[in-house]
Order: structure tokens, then sequence, then C-alpha cells
């Protein structure tokens, strides 16, 4: 396995069982991509305990030597403005977390399956997350030479950079917190494939991706 996605947090990981499973994953050569997590108060998101996995990216130790700070990438969400998604569910206001989000990506009324077949929108760094896993499987199938540290850096580096002023290399965001973050650009991630074919992909609002190939298919 390549690519792990993890939509899931958790106050606690009793005996470091969590943190082994990822840093047996890391010593295998996988990346685990996690959502960083929706905190109660949307006016404070740095605020509250250590929440893992995301915090492993900080202050995770492998006894086995593998590199998990570079192993894992901890996603956070933003709505279609490029600002901190925030929203209100059962009366308490959320958002996503920035203490450990290296990356951004669409994370608010994203369009998902229901267990009973219906679709509805999504909120959450847990919508957030598998996109950026999914942009992790496509670089690597299009560079599949590459580690997993060099995936992860490789989505970092190639991301936009939030400004408060647009520019040709930066995205613009209003939000003051989101200034200098992070957000994923799948086009930029993977340009480097073959040129026998062509390639639009890109982190759209509502996750259209659309890749246009040699034979003229869409999907």
């Amino acid at each position: 396995t390549r690519v792990i996605n993890i939509s899931a947090i958790t106050g606690f990981d009793s005996n470091n069982l969590m943190l082994s499973a990822l840093c047996t994953a890391a010593a295998q050569g996988t990346l685990t991509v996690v959502a960083a997590g929706n905190p109660l108060k949307a006016n404070n998101c740095n605020s509250g305990t250590y929440i893992y996995p995301p915090s492993y990216n900080a202050t995770g130790v492998c006894s086995n030597g593998a590199n998990i700070k570079d192993s894992l990438l901890v996603v956070g969400a933003t709505d279609n403005l490029n600002n901190l998604a925030e929203w209100n569910t059962s009366g308490n206001a959320q958002c996503s977390d920035i203490r450990y989000a290296e990356i951004f990506a669409p994370g608010k009324d994203i369009r998902g399956l229901n267990n009973d077949g219906t679709w509805s929108n999504k909120t959450g760094t847990s919508y957030a997350s598998p996109i950026v896993a999914g942009a992790a499987a496509l670089t690597w199938a299009a560079h599949p030479d590459l580690t997993a540290v060099e995936v992860h850096n490789r989505l970092l580096q190639n991301a936009s950079i939030l400004s408060a002023t647009a520019t040709a290399a930066n995205q613009f965001t209003s939000d003051s917190r989101m200034v200098g973050k992070r957000l994923l650009d799948v086009a930029q991630s993977i340009s480097a494939i073959d040129i026998s074919k062509e390639y639009r992909l890109k982190s759209y609002w509502a996750f259209d991706f659309y890749i246009n190939n040699q034979n003229g298919l869409q999907a």
C-alpha cells in the first residue's frame, strides 16, 4: 500500500498503538494522509489538547527509525473562497483545525454519497483529506520512482501559497489566518508526466477533476 487516508481523529493513543502502526507504514514506504480535525470553537482553531494522529507530524518519534514527520501529511479544509472552512453543526460552531495542517484542500459542501444511496453535501477535514490522498496517488502514478517522503514534499512544494493579494503565483484569501498556508494544486504536483497525454487536473471547487487523454476520453 502506497497511500493511506485517515479521516478520523482521537484525543488519546493508548500505549502508542496508533503511533506504532503509523511508524510501520512509514518504514514500508507508505504515505499516510490524515484529516486535521474540526474544533468546536470556530474563533479559536489553535486551542485544545493534542489530537491523534495529526499531532504526530510534530511530536511523533518512531522507535524503528522511520521518518514519520515526512511520511504523514496533515490536511486542513477550505471553503470555496480559500478561507478557513467553518460551519455550524447541531448548534456547535466548528472549523478546520490549523495547528498541524500542512496543506489545505476543499472541505466545505463536498458532494458525497450517504449510506442509503442518496447524495448530500458534506463538510469537514474528513472530506478534504481524501482529496489530497487522491492527489498523492495521481502524483505517484505519474512518478512511480518517488518515495513517500518525496511525494509528501512534492505536494507541499507545488501547492499554491495563499495571499492577501492575488498574484500570478498565489491564490487570494480574505482570511488572515490562511495567509501563507498551502493550497493543494494537483496539476503542479503531477506536471512532469508523459507528454503524449494531456492531463488537466486541478482542485476545482466541488471536486471537478477532468482528465483529457489522447483518445479524447473524459472522466
